[in-house]
This record gives structure tokens, C-alpha cells and sequence, in this order.
């Protein structure tokens, strides 16, 4: 119990000095002949989700978001 509380207490003091533990990244990435035709990187921590569309032959990088699968 009190490793819990210290785990969190340490947590929110990272917070406030723009620290953050954990988060995912994805990242995309499709070439055809050497050629980069799609280069995308998605980050979420902290329930804020940052997109990147570093390439595309579009000029256009299209993401669909999905709500976390819950237990009813």
C-alpha cells in the first residue's frame, strides 16, 4: 500500500516537472522501390494522442481513432 502511494506521489512530481512514465507509439512506414510512400508516427500518454504525417504521396496522412474496448 505505501509503494503504491509512493509510486504515484513519484508520478505526479515527474508530471509537474514535464516528465512523463510509459505511453505507446506506432509508427508506419511503407516503401515501394526504395521509395518512402508513407511514413506516419502516433503517440498516446496520458490520454493525449499526437499524430505525425512526416510522408505521404498524397500529402495527406487519414487516421481513424476507436474507443478502448471496455468489459460490460
Amino acid at each position: 500500500m505505501i509503494e503504491t502511494k509512493l509510486i504515484a506521489l513519484l508520478q505526479f512530481l515527474l508530471a509537474l516537472g514535464g516528465c512523463s512514465l510509459g505511453g505507446t507509439s506506432y509508427s508506419n512506414h511503407i516503401a515501394n522501390g526504395g521509395h518512402d510512400v508513407l511514413v506516419s508516427k502516433a503517440q498516446v500518454q496520458d490520454g493525449v494522442a499526437r499524430f505525425d504525417c512526416k510522408t505521404s504521396d498524397s500529402g495527406w496522412c487519414h487516421y481513424t481513432l476507436y474507443p478502448d474496448a471496455c468489459a460490460a
